[in-house]
């Protein structure tokens, strides 16, 4: 029900969106032409009937819309849209990242577990 946090199906793949604060959610709705009466408090569930309702058709019509481009579209769309976001890791790590490792293969750290028990 909450459209500023979760996957949406693309027409070839999927798009996670996480908007962060109230001018990123503002933003989505511009770009779809819509409005949200709990754009300020998305997570908590109306008690009103209708306002859930309306969450609920608005949620609808973003994943419809979304629906009907690439992946690739969204993502540039997106993006446009709801301009950079600014992490504190990159200040608590001094401004400097490293790339992501993947993650290890099942049992690579088998023996090392074990090889560290008495």
């Amino acid at each position: 029900m909450n459209p500023y946090y979760r996957c949406f199906a693309a027409a070839d793949g999927f798009v996670a969106v996480a908007c962060l604060n109230v001018r990123q959610r503002r933003a989505l709705l511009d770009l779809f032409d819509l409005a949200d009466a709990t754009v300020e408090a998305p997570d908590l569930v109306p008690d009103d009937p209708d306002v859930l309702a309306a969450k609920v058709e608005l949620t609808s019509e973003i994943e419809r819309r979304i629906a009907r481009s690439p992946a690739a579209h969204w993502l540039e769309t997106l993006a446009a849209a709801l301009g950079t976001v600014r992490l504190l890791a990159s200040v608590l790590g001094g401004g400097k990242t490293r790339p992501a490792l993947p993650a290890p293969e099942l049992g690579a750290d088998t023996e090392a577990v074990l090889g560290a028990l008495p």
